[in-house]
């Protein structure tokens, strides 16, 4: 009989995921498991029950050194290899494992569910299927959106080559990202001056529309950065409007003097004489 489907934990006990210290006093050095290693799995030959059957015994009986859902999520995920299972590992670990810490931030009954949800459901091409559908990419995020993409494909056992991708990418990548990427195909030239085709294949579209994202980020960044900025406040010169009014240079005193009176015609200065 195989292992009992588990539910999707609710919480995790955080705990667990720190490393704890193992207890050396009480270890043999001598000591060697009995449980034969368990064969990789690979989605392929090996069906993940009869895996996670001999996974567990062998978790079991290195109890001594695997104490941690840190510790047995890394041993278990040592085990994991092929390339039916590359994509899904590579967004697996990106997600869960903190490499500041070097720790795995999930338990071990998370890891089984997970485990479970994708390579031992029934439905699983169709739901990947449909998620492939809705996935979208967001500014400054499409290498994330292209391995999610590849993941899901590869778990809908659905070709990356199908021209629907191409239609996916164009649906879900914004605007602003998709079509600057469009217009560079559409006004390549050949050597000879002479229109170039647009692409119809995956990875051209796919390191076109990265490198058009990443430069947008950057752009984008670089504006708010700037927006950000306090401006420098000018001050305006205090001055004292009592002084200025009352005192006058000689300058002053002396273009004054020559301005005629507006009766007489005489020159102020000459008002003496």
């Amino acid at each position: 009989m195989g292992p009992v489907y588990p539910p999707k934990p609710e919480s995790a006990d955080w705990s667990q995921f720190t490393p704890m210290p193992t207890a050396w006093e009480d270890f043999d050095p001598k000591w060697k498991s009995k449980v034969k290693e368990p064969d990789t799995f690979n989605n392929d030959k090996i069906k993940l029950k009869d895996w996670w059957i001999d996974m567990e015994q062998y978790i079991s009986s290195n109890k001594q050194l695997l104490m941690t859902s840190s510790q047995k999520v890394k041993t278990a995920f040592s085990y994991i290899r092929g390339s039916k299972v590359k994509s899904w590992k590579e967004s697996f670990y990106r997600k869960y494992y903190n490499r500041t810490q070097l720790w795995w931030s999930i338990s071990w009954e998370r890891f089984q569910w997970e485990l479970f949800n994708k390579f031992n459901d029934p439905d699983r091409k169709k739901k990947a299927f449909r998620a492939m559908q809705v996935l979208s990419m967001k500014l400054g995020q499409s290498t994330d959106y292209f391995t999610d993409l590849e993941t899901l494909c590869e778990e809908a056992e659905f070709d990356m080559d199908n021209s629907y991708i191409l239609e996916l990418i164009e649906k879900n990548v914004p605007r602003d990202v998709f079509l600057p990427t469009y217009m560079s195909f559409a006004q390549a030239k050949d050597e000879n001056g002479q229109p170039r085709p647009i692409p119809t294949d995956y990875p051209t579209w796919k390191n076109s529309i990265e490198h058009t994202d990443n430069y947008l980020f950057r752009i984008n960044e670089s504006m708010k950065s700037h927006q950000n900025t306090p401006k420098p406040t000018q001050r305006r010169p205090t001055t004292n409007n009592a002084t200025n009014t009352n005192t006058i240079t000689p300058q002053q005193h002396m273009a004054r003097m020559e301005i005629p009176c507006r009766n007489c015609g005489n020159k102020k200065k000459d008002w003496a004489d």
